[in-house]
C-alpha cells in the first residue's frame, strides 16, 4: 500500500466491535485516523447497540465529539436523542451504514456486497477484518458435548460460516485481511480432518488467479513455515492487562507482497514485539471507585450483604490446611474493609481520585477527561455461597501469593471439591 491515505476496513461478525477498534486508535503524525471503518455488519441486536455508537464517536476528529455524545454517557439525554441530535445529523446517518444489524450466511448475498461496494467507493487498497462465530471452536463447547450432540456438530454448516467471509475475499480480493478466532479452532475436526487445515487452505487460494500469504503477528515467515500454535497471540505478552489467547492470521495477497521484498528481507519487521512489562490488572482498575457485589436469590442490601461476606470464615469450619489460620485472618480482614463499601455501582460513577498506575500508552485508551466520571461501573449479583468462594480463593492467593491452591507441603489441593465441600 503506497501514500498516507486513509485505508478503508471493512469488518465481518464484528461482535461490539473489538477488533475495529484497533485499527480505528492509530493516528498518523497529524492526528488523523490511518484506517476508516466503512462496514461493520454484526447479527446481535445487543452488540450491535454499541457497534453503532463506537461508529458515531469515530466519525468526529479526534478530540473535538460534541457534547451531546457525553450528554449521553453521562445519561442526560437518550439514545433516541442522541443519534436524533440536530448538531449531528449527518454523523448519525454515518454511523447507521456503517454499523449494519445483520446475519450473515442469511442476508442476502446481493444486500452484503451491495453495502461492501458503496462503502468501499472503489478503493482498491483496502483491510478486511473479523472472525466468525467461534462456539464451535471453542474447547469448553466441545468438552460439553453428548455424543448426539456432537453428530449434531457434524451435519451442522454453521460452523463454516468463515466461508461467508471466504466469500467476501473472492468477491471483493481485499489487499490484506485479518481473521480472529479462538485457539479451539487449531484442534476442532470436521469429518475426520483439521478445520483449521481446510481454513489455510481455503484463505491461501480462495480463487482462481488470486492468493494469498498467511502470516502470523508473532512469528515471521509464512504458513509454509508456521506451525499452527505460531498462529497464537497471547495478548498478555503484548501490553495487554488480560490473558487473552486468540489464534490471528493475517492475509497478504500475493501480487502485493511480490512487490514488498521487505518481507523475505526484513521479516522482522512484520511480527509484533513482545512488551518489556506485563501490564497487570491492578494497574487498570486501581482508580476505580471501589464497590460492592450483590446477593441474588434473596433480598439484598448493603448490611445483609455485609453479613454474608463477614460469614465466610464460617465456612472453612470442614477444611483441614495448615493454610487454614491464614487465610481465615486475610478472609476476616477483606470482610472489615468492606464495611467501607455501600455502593453497587451504576451507569456513571464519580471517580474515586486515586493514583493512576497505568502506562502513558494506554492512558489515552483508557481515559477520557471530557467524562464526568467513569461509565457502566457497576457489580453484578452473587449467590451467598459463590461469594465464599470467591472471597476465599482470592485471600488464598493474596496470602500466599500464588493463584492456585497449594498447602506448605506443595501438594497441589483442589479448589472445587475443597470449597464445595467446606461451604456445603
Amino acid at each position: 500500500m503506497t501514500g498516507r491515505k486513509c485505508i478503508p476496513v471493512i469488518d465481518l461478525f464484528a461482535g461490539p466491535g473489538g477488533l475495529g477498534e484497533g485499527f480505528s486508535s492509530l493516528f498518523d503524525e497529524n492526528g488523523d485516523r490511518r484506517f476508516d471503518l466503512r462496514v461493520s455488519i454484526e447479527k446481535d441486536p445487543v452488540a450491535h447497540r454499541t457497534l453503532s455508537l463506537r461508529a458515531l464517536f469515530r466519525a468526529f476528529p479526534k478530540g473535538r465529539v460534541p457534547d451531546c455524545y457525553y450528554d449521553y454517557a453521562s445519561g442526560h439525554i437518550t439514545r433516541q436523542q442522541l443519534f436524533e441530535h440536530p448538531d449531528i445529523p449527518e454523523e448519525a446517518r454515518d454511523a447507521a451504514s456503517e454499523a449494519r444489524c445483520a446475519e450473515l450466511g442469511k442476508v442476502s448475498p446481493e444486500d452484503v456486497d451491495g453495502w461492501i461496494e458503496s462503502a468501499l467507493k472503489g478503493s482498491d487498497e483496502w483491510v478486511l477484518i473479523g472472525g466468525p462465530p467461534c462456539q464451535a471452536y471453542s474447547v469448553v463447547g466441545r468438552s460439553r458435548r453428548t455424543r448426539e450432540a456432537i453428530e449434531d456438530f457434524e451435519k451442522d454448516e454453521k460452523h463454516f460460516l468463515y466461508k461467508e467471509y471466504l466469500r467476501i475475499i473472492q468477491q471483493f480480493k481485499p489487499s490484506v485481511f485479518v481473521m480472529e478466532n479462538v485457539k479451539g479452532i487449531l484442534s476442532s475436526k470436521h469429518g475426520g480432518g483439521r478445520i483449521f487445515d481446510r481454513i489455510l487452505a481455503d484463505l491461501s487460494a480462495p480463487a482462481e488467479n488470486l492468493s494469498y500469504q498467511i502470516r502470523s503477528f508473532v512469528v515471521p515467515g509464512d504458513s509454509s513455515v508456521l506451525k499452527p500454535m505460531d498462529f497464537v497471540i497471547e495478548s498478555e505478552r503484548f501490553g495487554v492487562p488480560q490473558s487473552r489467547h486468540r489464534v490471528i492470521l493475517f492475509g497478504i495477497r500475493t501480487d502485493l507482497a511480490s512487490r514488498t521484498p521487505e518481507l523475505t528481507e526484513r521479516p522482522r519487521r512484520f511480527v509484533i514485539q513482545p512488551s518489556e512489562k506485563l501490564v497487570t490488572v491492578e494497574q487498570v482498575i486501581n482508580d476505580l471507585p471501589p464497590l460492592r457485589s450483590r446477593l441474588t436469590r434473596e433480598p439484598d442490601s448493603a448490611e445483609t450483604w455485609l453479613w454474608a461476606v463477614r460469614g465466610a470464615t464460617r465456612s472453612l469450619s470442614g477444611w483441614k490446611s495448615v493454610a487454614k489460620d491464614r487465610v481465615a485472618e486475610v478472609m476476616s480482614t477483606s470482610a472489615a474493609i468492606a464495611s467501607n463499601h455501600q455502593s453497587y455501582g451504576g451507569r456513571i460513577v464519580k471517580a474515586a481520585g486515586g493514583e493512576c498506575l497505568l502506562p502513558r500508552k494506554l492512558q489515552s485508551w483508557y481515559l477520557d477527561r471530557r467524562l464526568d466520571g467513569v461509565l457502566q461501573h457497576e457489580s453484578r449479583s452473587h449467590m451467598r455461597t459463590d461469594l465464599h468462594r470467591y472471597l476465599f480463593a482470592s485471600s488464598y492467593a493474596k496470602a500466599f501469593r500464588v493463584n492456585g491452591l497449594i498447602d506448605s507441603t506443595n501438594r497441589v489441593e483442589n479448589p472445587r471439591v475443597t470449597l464445595w465441600s467446606a461451604t456445603g
